[in-house]
């Protein structure tokens, strides 16, 4: 057994010095963090930036709605999104498109989005742009559109979308950790430190997945257990 474990060693030793098994090793999990990492930065990178987005609304009612819920202001006091409406000329719905695709690609617009004409009755919006990764961006865009559509739903029925707001409104929770002295709101360490473990137990697993490969390829197990 110890000649085995020598052996083991021996050709393991070989292996790790390689560049090859130092990169993928090591790389891996870099990669791995940037991946998740650099997007983040991306986006809070670019929360200053004022974004001109125009619109194409099908549906001829809720651009006024979507001005007014994308009225975010920046520390300048500059508006977050200014939203500019476009509507069909003579070359119709497919030549403005292009038009505004065009506009994207020559930086004139930082995106473009396109309401079709039945989507209040469940059709689906498009937003086009260069950069698709601002993840926070796209989320409030997304809610200001399904706020405005609802309530063009609600007023239809009838309904008072204000009311119907209120009785819906969000319940707060507050996560509470409790320990042996006492308790305390939990602000997100818990979740940052669960990350952390999983990522330690990612590279360890990483690690002597390579180990037992390098075991493997050399047919040690075949040669001494066989």
């Amino acid at each position: 057994m110890t000649k085995v474990w020598s052996v083991i060693k021996r050709e393991y030793i070989q292996i790790v010095r390689t560049k090859g098994f130092i990169i993928s090793t090591i790389l891996g999990p870099v990669l791995m963090l940037a991946l998740m990492i650099v997007p983040i930065i991306a986006s809070l990178a670019a929360g200053g930036e004022q974004r001109s987005i125009g619109i194409i609304d099908g549906s001829g009612e809720l651009y006024p709605g979507l001005v007014q819920k994308l009225d975010y202001k920046m520390k300048d006091g500059r508006s977050r999104f200014v939203l500019d409406e476009f509507r069909p000329q003579a070359g119709g719905l497919e030549a403005l498109r292009r038009e505004l695709r065009q506009r994207v690609l020559d930086k004139k617009l930082s995106a473009y989005i396109y309401l079709p004409g039945d989507i209040t009755a469940g059709g689906e919006a498009e937003f086009l742009s260069e950069h698709v990764s601002d993840f926070e961006e796209i989320r409030r865009i997304n809610e200001a559109l399904t706020s405005v559509t609802v309530e063009k739903r609600l007023k239809r029925e009838g309904l008072d979308p204000k009311k119907i707001a209120e009785y819906t409104k969000h319940v707060g929770l507050k996560t509470i950790k409790i320990t042996d002295k006492g308790q305390e709101e939990d602000t997100g360490g818990t979740f940052a430190v669960a990350y952390l473990l999983v990522l330690i137990l990612y590279m360890t697993m990483f690690f002597y997945d390579n180990c037992l490969r390098v075991v493997c390829s050399r047919g040690l197990f075949k040669k001494f257990f066989a």
